[in-house]
């Protein structure tokens, strides 16, 4: 019962954070600006979920190459809020280095957060932010059964949908 209070406090906290972010007009892009970068970060959700690190340290790459590539687009340009999301996820991406898989999950944490608060603010058709009490993070799935990839074949039903973002 504990865990669960916690859980829901957390969740509340993260909640309430992004209301006061879209209440300043966070995290604005220009429309379908992250669907090739949640499109990057989502094959290594599932690859974490399949206790695999095949292909993590590669899409970390290139989800960092995308938010750049976001961050230098020419015309309309995110706000200052967005901008500092994007560099977020920049540095969460660069840091994703390590070998096992353990340390990578760690890793990965930093970096779903980041990627959960842009997000939440421009949806991603068939997409949800999910959360995991266990592990005390957040995640971005394709839409469907909880796929956890802090946990893998452990627990990987553990976790509960935050918001589906549907477009």
């Amino acid at each position: 019962m504990r865990m669960r209070t916690k859980a829901m406090g957390t969740t509340m906290a993260f909640l309430g954070t992004l209301a006061l972010l879209s209440a300043a007009g966070a995290a604005e892009m220009p429309a379908g600006t992250l669907e090739k970068l949640v499109g990057l970060y989502v094959p290594m959700q599932e690859a974490l979920a399949g206790d695999s690190v095949a292909t993590v340290k590669e899409q970390a790459a290139k989800v960092a190459t995308e938010a750049e590539a976001i961050l230098k687009t020419k015309g309309e340009k995110p706000s200052i809020d967005a901008i500092e999301g994007l560099e977020a996820v920049v540095a969460a991406a660069k840091a994703m280095n390590a070998a096992e898989i353990k340390a990578l999950r760690e890793q990965f944490k930093p970096l779903s957060s980041a990627v959960a608060r842009l997000v939440e603010k421009q949806a991603v058709a068939g997409h949800g932010i999910y959360f995991c009490p266990m592990a005390d993070a957040y995640w971005i799935q394709k839409s469907g059964a909880v796929k956890n990839p802090y946990y893998g074949a452990k627990m990987l039903g553990c976790g509960e949908v935050v918001k589906k973002v549907e477009a």
